[in-house]
Protein backbone atom coordinates (compact mmCIF):
# COMPACT_ATOMS: atom_id res chain seq x y z
CA UNK A 1 0.00 0.00 0.00
CA UNK A 2 1.50 3.31 -1.07
CA UNK A 3 0.68 6.34 1.01
CA UNK A 4 0.96 9.60 -0.87
CA UNK A 5 2.49 12.74 0.58
CA UNK A 6 -0.11 14.68 2.52
CA UNK A 7 -0.04 17.79 4.60
CA UNK A 8 0.57 17.32 8.31
CA UNK A 9 -2.69 15.89 9.70
CA UNK A 10 -2.42 18.20 12.67
CA UNK A 11 -1.64 21.13 10.35
CA UNK A 12 0.92 22.22 12.88
CA UNK A 13 4.03 22.26 10.72
CA UNK A 14 4.54 23.28 7.12
CA UNK A 15 5.75 19.85 6.06
CA UNK A 16 4.56 17.04 3.86
CA UNK A 17 3.87 13.89 5.80
CA UNK A 18 3.59 10.41 4.37
CA UNK A 19 4.07 8.69 7.73
CA UNK A 20 1.30 10.09 9.92
CA UNK A 21 -1.70 8.67 8.01
CA UNK A 22 -0.40 5.19 8.90
CA UNK A 23 -1.11 5.85 12.60
CA UNK A 24 -4.87 5.55 12.12
CA UNK A 25 -4.39 2.07 10.67
CA UNK A 26 -2.17 0.85 13.50
CA UNK A 27 -3.43 2.67 16.61
CA UNK A 28 -6.74 3.56 18.26
CA UNK A 29 -5.79 7.19 17.80
CA UNK A 30 -9.21 8.65 18.60
CA UNK A 31 -9.22 6.85 21.94
CA UNK A 32 -5.67 8.01 22.70
CA UNK A 33 -6.57 11.61 21.86
CA UNK A 34 -9.69 11.48 24.05
CA UNK A 35 -7.86 9.96 27.02
CA UNK A 36 -4.95 12.39 26.71
CA UNK A 37 -7.41 15.31 26.45
CA UNK A 38 -9.02 14.24 29.74
CA UNK A 39 -5.66 13.98 31.47
CA UNK A 40 -4.52 17.32 30.03
CA UNK A 41 -7.66 19.04 31.37
CA UNK A 42 -7.12 17.56 34.82
CA UNK A 43 -3.44 18.56 34.82
CA UNK A 44 -4.09 22.09 33.57
CA UNK A 45 -6.78 22.63 36.22
CA UNK A 46 -4.58 21.23 39.01
CA UNK A 47 -1.64 23.40 37.86
CA UNK A 48 -3.79 26.56 37.67
CA UNK A 49 -3.48 26.93 33.88
CA UNK A 50 -7.28 27.01 33.59
CA UNK A 51 -9.78 28.34 36.12
CA UNK A 52 -12.76 26.13 35.38
CA UNK A 53 -12.67 22.39 35.62
CA UNK A 54 -13.51 20.81 32.26
CA UNK A 55 -13.92 17.20 31.14
CA UNK A 56 -11.29 17.40 28.45
CA UNK A 57 -8.87 19.78 26.83
CA UNK A 58 -7.71 18.97 23.31
CA UNK A 59 -4.04 18.48 22.60
CA UNK A 60 -2.44 21.27 20.64
CA UNK A 61 -1.81 20.60 16.93
CA UNK A 62 1.92 20.34 17.66
CA UNK A 63 1.31 17.80 20.43
CA UNK A 64 -0.83 15.75 18.03
CA UNK A 65 2.00 15.79 15.49
CA UNK A 66 4.54 14.67 18.11
CA UNK A 67 2.15 11.94 19.25
CA UNK A 68 1.76 10.57 15.73
CA UNK A 69 5.50 10.52 15.11
CA UNK A 70 6.23 8.85 18.46
CA UNK A 71 3.62 6.18 17.76
CA UNK A 72 5.33 5.52 14.44
CA UNK A 73 8.57 4.83 16.31
CA UNK A 74 10.39 8.08 15.55
CA UNK A 75 13.05 8.94 18.11
CA UNK A 76 13.03 12.39 19.67
CA UNK A 77 16.10 13.22 17.57
CA UNK A 78 14.37 12.16 14.34
CA UNK A 79 11.30 14.23 15.24
CA UNK A 80 13.50 17.26 15.93
CA UNK A 81 15.21 16.80 12.56
CA UNK A 82 11.93 16.29 10.67
CA UNK A 83 10.30 19.33 12.25
CA UNK A 84 13.45 21.45 12.40
CA UNK A 85 12.91 21.91 16.12
CA UNK A 86 15.20 21.77 19.16
CA UNK A 87 14.76 20.79 22.83
CA UNK A 88 11.69 18.64 22.25
CA UNK A 89 12.48 16.27 25.12
CA UNK A 90 11.57 18.87 27.74
CA UNK A 91 8.22 19.60 26.07
CA UNK A 92 7.45 15.89 25.75
CA UNK A 93 8.29 15.29 29.41
CA UNK A 94 5.87 18.03 30.50
CA UNK A 95 3.07 16.90 28.18
CA UNK A 96 2.73 13.60 26.30
CA UNK A 97 5.08 11.56 28.50
CA UNK A 98 3.34 12.87 31.62
CA UNK A 99 -0.13 12.09 30.21
CA UNK A 100 0.97 8.56 29.28
CA UNK A 101 2.40 8.07 32.78
CA UNK A 102 -0.89 9.11 34.39
CA UNK A 103 -2.86 6.72 32.16
CA UNK A 104 -0.54 3.70 32.21
CA UNK A 105 1.00 4.30 35.65
CA UNK A 106 4.40 3.58 34.11
CA UNK A 107 7.15 6.19 34.12
CA UNK A 108 8.33 7.25 30.69
CA UNK A 109 12.04 8.03 30.92
CA UNK A 110 12.86 7.23 27.28
CA UNK A 111 10.94 7.93 24.07
CA UNK A 112 10.80 4.22 23.11
CA UNK A 113 8.92 3.38 26.32
CA UNK A 114 6.11 5.76 25.34
CA UNK A 115 5.06 3.60 22.41
CA UNK A 116 5.65 0.34 24.27
CA UNK A 117 3.54 1.30 27.30
CA UNK A 118 0.68 2.62 25.17
CA UNK A 119 0.74 -0.63 23.21
CA UNK A 120 0.69 -2.68 26.44
CA UNK A 121 -2.24 -0.57 27.64
CA UNK A 122 -4.26 -1.66 24.60
CA UNK A 123 -4.10 1.40 22.36
CA UNK A 124 -2.48 -0.48 19.50
CA UNK A 125 -4.70 -2.37 17.09
CA UNK A 126 -3.83 -6.04 16.95
CA UNK A 127 -1.30 -6.96 14.32
CA UNK A 128 0.24 -10.24 13.41
CA UNK A 129 3.89 -10.84 14.19
CA UNK A 130 4.59 -11.05 10.48
CA UNK A 131 3.38 -7.48 9.97
CA UNK A 132 5.97 -5.95 12.26
CA UNK A 133 9.48 -6.98 13.06
CA UNK A 134 11.62 -5.06 15.48
CA UNK A 135 15.28 -5.34 14.67
CA UNK A 136 17.80 -4.58 17.37
CA UNK A 137 21.48 -4.77 16.59
CA UNK A 138 23.74 -5.29 19.59
CA UNK A 139 27.50 -5.24 19.41
CA UNK A 140 29.23 -7.11 22.22
CA UNK A 141 33.02 -7.05 22.20
CA UNK A 142 34.41 -10.32 23.53
CA UNK A 143 38.13 -11.10 23.68
CA UNK A 144 39.18 -13.57 20.99
CA UNK A 145 40.48 -16.00 23.59
CA UNK A 146 37.05 -16.29 25.28
CA UNK A 147 35.76 -19.80 25.76
CA UNK A 148 32.75 -21.12 23.88
CA UNK A 149 31.05 -21.65 27.23
CA UNK A 150 31.35 -17.90 27.99
CA UNK A 151 29.86 -17.00 24.59
CA UNK A 152 27.05 -19.55 25.06
CA UNK A 153 26.21 -17.96 28.44
CA UNK A 154 25.90 -14.55 26.78
CA UNK A 155 23.68 -15.97 24.03
CA UNK A 156 21.57 -17.71 26.67
CA UNK A 157 21.07 -14.44 28.58
CA UNK A 158 20.07 -12.65 25.38
CA UNK A 159 17.59 -15.43 24.60
CA UNK A 160 16.09 -15.03 28.08
CA UNK A 161 15.58 -11.32 27.43
CA UNK A 162 14.09 -11.83 23.96
CA UNK A 163 11.94 -14.76 25.02
CA UNK A 164 13.91 -17.08 22.77
CA UNK A 165 12.93 -14.96 19.81
CA UNK A 166 14.69 -15.32 16.54
CA UNK A 167 18.30 -14.36 16.97
CA UNK A 168 21.17 -14.59 14.56
CA UNK A 169 24.65 -14.86 16.00
CA UNK A 170 27.36 -13.58 13.75
CA UNK A 171 30.96 -14.02 14.78
CA UNK A 172 33.05 -11.18 13.43
CA UNK A 173 36.57 -10.11 14.14
CA UNK A 174 38.23 -6.73 14.31
CA UNK A 175 39.08 -6.87 10.60
CA UNK A 176 35.32 -6.80 9.92
CA UNK A 177 35.25 -10.21 8.23
CA UNK A 178 32.38 -12.54 9.02
CA UNK A 179 33.71 -16.03 9.64
CA UNK A 180 30.63 -17.92 10.68
CA UNK A 181 26.89 -17.31 10.69
CA UNK A 182 24.62 -19.55 12.73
Amino acid sequence: MVVSEKKCPALSYKISCSECPKVKNEWHIDRILQDFAKVKARQDFDNGKIRDKVDKRELSPKQVCWLYLLLLGFSVEKIQDKLNRQKLTADLSKTLFKYAYIITEKKINHWALFRLYLEEYGYRKTTSIEEETLEINICIKIPKNSSNKYIEEIVSKINQITGNGMMTLIESYQQGEIDDEQ
